[in-house]
């Protein structure tokens, strides 16, 4: 992963929407463009440092066994299905739409 990678993720409640960031990422993608099914990836979310913006919130998301278990699942790894068609060709910089099917473990 590149320094400074973050994943975002929001959650839907009946009362509202909670945004959460996690800087604590690790993990190694590869793209061929030339050969698609050499493409692959893994992801690995320290889920420890979550950050909704509530520090009350994030302990209580964190402790409560019938939530996110982070004492039992302290990690959230997410491992590479398939990937959509990639373009052979692009710009640097430039935000290329791509759909990842995975599994999170």
């Amino acid at each position: 992963m590149a320094s400074g990678s973050k994943v975002y993720w929001s959650v839907t409640t009946s009362k509202e929407t909670v945004n959460f960031v996690n800087e604590g990422v690790t993990g190694t993608w590869t793209v061929n463009v030339n050969n698609p099914e050499a493409t692959a990836g893994e992801g690995i979310v320290d889920m420890n440092v979550l950050d909704s913006g509530n520090s009350q919130r994030d302990s209580h998301v964190k402790e409560r066994t019938d939530l996110l278990q982070i004492a039992e699942f302290p990690e959230a790894k997410f491992v590479t299905n398939s990937f959509s068609e990639l373009p052979t060709e692009w710009t640097n910089g430039t935000a290329v739409p791509v759909t990842i099917e995975g599994t999170l473990k």
